[in-house]
C-alpha cells in the first residue's frame, strides 16, 4: 500500500512541478525507486486479495471460537 500511495503522490507533483523534472528536485529519483516497487513479488491485486481472503478467515476463527494458532 505505502508503494502505491507514494507513486500517486509523487507521480502528480512531479508533473505539475516547473522544476519537478530536474535532478535537484530528487523528484524523478524517488519517482522511480517507487513505480517498480507495486509489482514487486507479483502484482499487488493479488497480494492485497490474499491478504484479506487471511484476514477474513481469522475473524471467522475468532467469531466462532477456534484456535488461531498459525496455518503454514
Amino acid at each position: 500500500m505505502s508503494g502505491w500511495h507514494a507513486m500517486h503522490t509523487i507521480g502528480p507533483n512531479l508533473a505539475r512541478s516547473t522544476i519537478g523534472y530536474l535532478n535537484s528536485s530528487s523528484l524523478p529519483l524517488d519517482y522511480s525507486g517507487c513505480v517498480p516497487t507495486v509489482t514487486y513479488e507479483g502484482d499487488n491485486n493479488v497480494l492485497l486479495q490474499q491478504t484479506a481472503k487471511f484476514l477474513l478467515l481469522q475473524f471467522d476463527n475468532i467469531r466462532k471460537g477456534r484456535d488461531l494458532s498459525p496455518t503454514f
